[in-house]
């Protein structure tokens, strides 16, 4: 029996316990499916007082905390490690290999067409789409298809442009397809950033919704965690959470730090990027900073009310696998400077896009898309693109023959369902509107045949030094080819 107890555990643990020496135990799971979330925990032995730990895998940092919940993306094998040390200084470190295995296939000879556009819907160029591993660039149309490529139950598709936030999305199946098509949207970076001496105290403030940035002298390192010197560039992008639509970073899906994949209701959002000569630049080991905006929304889409001294969970966007990352907790204060009187305010430790963030833990639903086409099921194989928003919720889905359906989502949101198709050469559009409840709701879209867009109309007001875009919103359609008079409308270019 002694030595069927030896043969289960570690080395590290069992020479602990013959000489009483700190050591972890690391426990993950030997092998796992690709896109699937999965919990690794570190176990201390011997120690003196708290441990702290640091998760690299593949020797990059992932977490500090004892339990971690995460996924992975490529195939393979992945090299999960954990350091520990106790408050007397006593360090052990851990390592083990996780074998990233596929995704069962739903359909083998799939067609995936991604289109990339910006806020205003204009279409980008020369983005690259990656679909489970696979690149592409879009074309001229902002548009990049993938032939031929396995289906499988979780897709991930992620969306990169210079001058933009990358965009990663989850796409969830149900059922095999012959072919389906997304469109991604991305925010662009703001195009103005500030250059300060790195040795000094930093404080920066954007016009918009007051974002502020507030760092100690000397905090920052390179990529190989060398000080650095001399002057940074800083670039902060604020994101109003009543504009930011589908641009939502992951359509709001989240990763707890419980290991559940919920749907966050938006606060307040803002993106950080710092480099020097072109080079990107990281907090220190152990430096914090102070980052602040107004709360431009004092109530949140399922009704609840902010007030000052309210606690709301910090989240951090990651573009590996489309989720936010739980991480940490910020609050509200009075403001005098806010629409609302209020803004909302954290304290990090590292520098990503950072949302405030809450979901219902106690109560939450689950929404399943149908789509009708003249009444009529779709066929097997068909396929209709579904867009769920709120106010400051947007997600998309694919949504097949036997329906698609989203699970934890906030109770008491009012969603507008839109819905489009192409089906035996005819394109159908339909719209419905649902309200959240606890437990399951469905919702049907009736699909009808519209006219065929095939283009849109860009407005040029062209003087001597400079061409500018100018307001104008009009769609060009087979019945609208004969010359007409176009008048500007106070409403953005847009491209349906």
């Amino acid at each position: 029996m002694l030595l069927k107890t030896i043969k289960l555990l570690s080395i590290s643990v069992l020479i602990s316990l013959l000489t009483g020496c700190f050591s972890v135990e690391l426990n993950a799971p030997d092998s796992i499916t690709q896109n699937t979330v999965f919990t690794v925990e570190a176990t201390p032995t011997n120690n003196e007082g708290d441990v702290s730990y640091q998760w690299l895998l593949n020797e990059e940092p992932i977490s500090t905390e004892s339990i971690h919940h995460t996924l992975l993306t490529k195939l393979g094998e992945h090299t999960l490690t954990v350091n520990a040390t106790d408050e007397a200084g006593n360090e052990d470190s851990q390592s083990k290999t996780i074998q990233v295995n596929p995704q069962p296939s739903l359909n083998s000879d799939f067609t995936l067409t991604v289109y990339v556009s910006n806020k205003n819907g204009f279409a980008l160029t020369e983005a690259t789409v990656t679909v489970n591993g696979e690149n592409a660039t879009t074309d001229q149309f902002g548009k990049a298809t993938f032939e031929g490529i396995d289906q499988t139950p979780i897709m991930l598709v992620k969306a990169e442009k210079v001058g933009h936030l990358t965009q990663t999305y989850q796409f969830q199946f149900d059922a095999p397809q012959k072919s389906a098509d997304t469109n991604l949207i991305l925010q662009p970076i703001n195009t103005i950033s500030h250059t300060v001496d790195s040795t000094k105290t930093l404080n920066i403030e954007e016009t918009e919704l007051h974002t502020k940035l507030s760092v100690s002298a000397d905090s920052f390192v390179d990529s190989e965690g060398n000080p650095v010197t001399g002057n940074i560039d800083i670039t902060i992008t604020p994101i109003d959470i009543r504009a930011v639509d589908g641009a939502f970073l992951g359509g709001a899906q989240a990763l707890t730090n419980t290991g559940e994949v919920v749907t966050l209701i938006s606060t307040g959002m803002a993106d950080f990027q710092f480099t020097q000569n072109g080079s990107r630049l990281s907090l220190a080991e152990g430096a914090t900073a102070q980052i602040e905006m107004d709360l431009a929304v004092a109530t949140g889409d399922d009704g609840r009310v902010f007030a000052a001294g309210d606690s709301i969970e910090m989240w951090w966007f990651n573009t590996e696998t489309g989720l936010w990352v739980e991480d940490g907790v910020g609050s509200v204060a009075l403001s005098d400077t806010s629409e609302t009187g209020l803004k909302l305010v954290a304290t990090v430790n590292h520098f990503t896009t950072w949302n405030w963030d809450y979901y219902v833990e106690d109560d939450s639903a689950s929404l399943t898309f149908n789509c009708k086409v003249n009444g009529q099921k779709l066929a097997d194989g068909e396929s209709c693109l579904v867009n769920a928003s709120s106010t400051s919720i947007t997600r998309q889905f694919s949504v097949g023959s036997e329906g698609s359906t989203a699970l934890n989502l906030p109770v008491n949101v009012d969603f507008t369902i839109s819905a489009k198709a192409f089906i035996d050469g005819q394109a159908v559009k339909g719209m419905s509107r649902v309200t959240t409840r606890s437990g399951d709701n469905s919702v049907t879209v009736d699909l009808i045949p519209l006219e065929e867009e095939i283009g849109y109309l860009q407005c040029r007001f062209i003087t001597e030094n400079t061409t500018t875009i100018s307001p104008c919103d009009f769609t060009v359609n087979s019945s609208s080819l004969p010359p007409m008079t176009f008048s500007s409308l106070d409403a953005p270019n847009y491209r349906t």
